[in-house]
């Protein structure tokens, strides 16, 4: 099995052989189109329902996930991967690949095309400054073949386990994040378990936010992420300065590709009140609770 790190730079490593004419490889069915159908396909409205972020054909995202091995990964594990997709309205795409055409999805992507507005000055940033992301609104990796268990036990939200391939798909939104000259890829996780998992590479834009997972994740420590994220889920978590249940609210979270980004996230202004909201920031969980209750969802 191929390392994340190895996997990642090899995905990288493609990504420089694929154009734009690749990606934008017309599809079948389009092959043979009139002139009315030419002009029709330029009008804004058109093109967008043909486009997958108003760049990508289904033609061209298919052939890109054969050269990253996606679909041969997914082939081996004896899945007949179909993708497609759609617009949801003016702004927002859906994307499913699923086993079979017809068959049960593997994963599905809401993702659209957005503009972050700065409201302060800080560090870095000036108010009005204006970053370009890919938004990615939901995102659903399943195998509904596989079971959960005791090894393996659902996490909150979860209809079907994992493919196992998370980290493979966020490497593949970054690339598509560089493809399309976007400053960066937000994510808002639905769940405390989505957030530890976007951790490694995506920070809160608030140092506030990511203070308070640094602190989950410091004081949950002794327990697994899934007993922590059903203790999060059922209240288990209190807040030790307002005693208070925890509750989790989910906020922007930011996968930085240019510089001015980095910088933000690196400035003294991000770093200081990151540390000092952390080490303000308690939260306290009885682990035996926690650990029967999961017991408890399992049986």
């Amino acid at each position: 099995m191929l390392s994340l790190d190895y996997l990642g730079k090899r995905l990288r490593f493609i990504s420089h052989r694929l154009t734009h004419f690749d990606l934008q490889k017309p599809d079948p069915e389009d092959q043979e189109i009139s002139l009315a159908d030419i002009e029709r396909f330029l009008s804004e409205s058109d093109r967008k329902n043909h486009l997958f972020l108003n760049f990508y054909t289904r033609t061209g995202l298919c052939e890109a996930l054969e050269q990253y091995g996606a679909f041969d990964r997914l082939r081996r594990r004896e899945f007949d991967p179909y993708l497609s997709f759609a617009p949801l309205d003016s702004e927002r795409y859906i994307l499913h690949l699923t086993d079979k055409e017809n068959g049960p999805v593997l994963i599905e992507l809401i993702c659209r095309l957005t503009t972050l507005k700065a409201k302060n000055s800080q560090a870095e940033v000036n108010t009005g400054d204006l970053f370009d992301l890919l938004a990615v609104e939901w995102i659903l990796l399943q195998n509904p073949r596989a079971k959960f268990t005791d090894e393996r036990p659902p996490l909150p939200g979860q209809k079907y386990p994992g493919l196992g391939i998370g980290r493979e798909i966020i490497t593949l939104l970054q690339i598509m994040t560089e493809r399309l000259e976007k400053d960066g890829m937000l994510a808002i996780p639905a769940h405390y378990h989505n957030a530890v998992l976007y951790n490694p590479s995506f920070r809160f834009f608030s140092p506030e936010k990511e203070a308070e997972l640094k602190a989950l994740e410091r004081d949950l420590a002794d327990l697994t992420l899934t007993q922590a994220s059903w203790a999060v889920e059922q209240g288990l978590v209190i807040d030790k300065e307002t005693k208070n249940k925890f509750e989790w609210h989910p906020e922007e979270m930011i996968w930085p590709r240019t510089e001015k980004l980095e910088k933000y996230f690196s400035s003294d202004y991000y770093c200081n009140l990151l540390a000092k909201t952390l080490e303000k920031k308690q939260f306290y969980v009885d682990i035996n609770q926690a650990r029967l209750l999961l017991k408890s969802l399992q049986s």
